[in-house]
């Protein structure tokens, strides 16, 4: 079932609403309908969870061939190459990464394609300074761990940016928060969200004279 239809039978939105972001989507280049209802103000939980749910969520390599991004013949190579990693190491090194690493895409071009694959949209933290209490929602630790950071919470929602998304991670975080909070997920840059931790957690990462 197409996203649109089951957030349809959901009840999570309307067939005038859905019929405007169709419309958007055609005059639009590379849109996609989970970007386009986020857009609108469709709750960007519910989409993500729905995308989960119809196993539509479209595979980051197939974005960047969408976006003019990679070719492919870079996509299968890429691919390849994961597959020896994965029987060498025993581990899966993320696409996207992996592609960055061959020098194929850019990081900008990989965390643009985790923002649609996401639904989620890209933040800069550049000069911003976030608050160390605010970690506390899931813990110094945990947000370490996992690239992490909480921007704000105003009670009903909290915002929170993502180094490195995963849907685990994602749904984790979710059953972590009580189900009357609303989560609305960003992407920001693994280097901002260090810079961000070093500001927080390192009383000297401002004096240049240590």
């Amino acid at each position: 079932m197409p996203l649109g239809q089951a957030l349809l039978k959901k009840g999570i939105l309307t067939q005038a609403q859905l019929d405007e972001a169709l419309e958007i989507q055609k005059q639009g280049k590379n849109l996609y309908l989970g970007e386009v209802l986020q857009h609108l103000g469709v709750n960007q939980n519910k989409i993500n969870e729905t995308l989960d749910f119809i196993n539509k969520r479209k595979k980051i390599g197939d974005i960047l061939i969408d976006l003019g991004l990679l070719t492919p013949e870079g996509l299968e190579r890429a691919l390849k190459d994961q597959k020896l990693i994965q029987s060498k190491m025993g581990t899966r090194k993320p696409l996207g990464i992996l592609l960055f690493e061959l020098g194929l895409i850019s990081y900008s071009d990989y965390m643009t394609a985790l923002s649609k694959h996401f639904a989620i949209r890209i933040v800069s933290l550049e000069g911003s300074r976030a608050n160390p209490s605010l970690q506390d929602v899931l813990g110094r630790k945990y947000v370490c761990k996992h690239e992490v950071l909480i921007l704000e919470d105003d009670g009903r929602t909290i915002k929170i940016a993502l180094g490195a998304p995963t849907t685990f991670l994602m749904q984790e975080i979710r059953k972590s928060i009580p189900p009357h909070r609303e989560i609305v997920f960003f992407l920001a840059h693994p280097m901002e969200i260090a810079a961000a931790y070093k500001v927080m957690y390192d009383p000297f990462s401002q004096n240049r004279d240590r």
